[in-house]
Order: structure tokens, then C-alpha cells, then sequence
């Protein structure tokens, strides 16, 4: 009886391990959304501006370094959240006593992240190359 009890409860303890890191799997990947918005957004806006300025004549150098301060702010706050995903992860493995392990959700977030400061290095090129287009 008392040997049953026990296996139930560490099935239990394991089972909270895991609704745990989905837990943290789906946290990140709300981060992810809402990262992937303000750079998406950040990087139609830039293009928006680059091309009302090419059809009015009008210069539109704030409008669009908004745009490049949007795509930075979503690399921040994606790296903030991929590095508090990596230690809740590690504190959950202590717990377990398993191996860190890399997930799709971590992934899935560095290949954002090198998609954003792509993104970011193609618009602050062009700014800097040609500050009137």
C-alpha cells in the first residue's frame, strides 16, 4: 500500500514537472507573437514611410526610424524572454534532475531573433547608406 502511495505521488510530481515547462513553452511562445507583431509591424511601417517619401517628396526620416526603434524593441524584449525560458527550464531540470534540453519552442525563438536583427541591419543599413530614400 504505502509503496503504491508513493509511486502515485512522484507520478504526480512528474506530471507537474511537465505541465510546468508546457507551461513555459507557451509563455514563450506568446512572447514570440507578440515580439513577431512589433517587428513585423516595425519593419511595414519603415517600408510605408520609404515609399510615401519616394511618391510625395516629402522627408520621412522620423516616421521610419520608428519603424527601426519597433523591430529593436521586439529584439530586446525577444531576448529577455528566450533567456528567462532557458533559466525557468534549468530550474526545472535541477528539480527533475534531467539534462537540459533544447526544445522546439527555443528554436523556434533564436531563428526570430536572427530574423529580426536581419531585419534590423538591412533597415539601419539602408538609413545609413542612403539617408534620403
Amino acid at each position: 500500500m504505502e509503496d503504491e502511495r508513493v509511486e502515485l505521488a512522484e507520478m504526480r510530481t512528474l506530471l507537474a514537472l511537465e505541465r510546468d515547462r508546457l507551461a513555459a513553452d507557451r509563455t514563450l511562445m506568446a512572447w514570440m507573437r507578440t515580439t513577431l507583431g512589433f517587428m513585423g509591424f516595425g519593419f511595414g511601417f519603415f517600408h510605408f514611410f520609404r515609399l510615401m517619401s519616394s511618391l510625395e517628396k516629402f522627408s520621412a526620416q522620423d516616421p521610419r526610424r520608428i519603424g527601426l526603434i519597433l523591430i529593436a524593441l521586439g529584439i530586446i524584449f525577444l531576448t529577455v524572454a528566450t533567456f528567462e525560458y532557458m533559466r525557468t527550464l534549468k530550474a526545472l531540470c535541477r528539480i527533475d534532475k534531467t539534462h537540459f534540453c533544447i526544445r522546439s519552442p527555443l528554436i523556434a525563438s533564436a531563428i526570430l531573433l536572427l530574423l529580426g536583427l536581419f531585419a534590423f541591419g538591412s533597415i539601419l543599413f539602408r538609413i545609413l547608406l542612403w539617408p534620403t530614400i
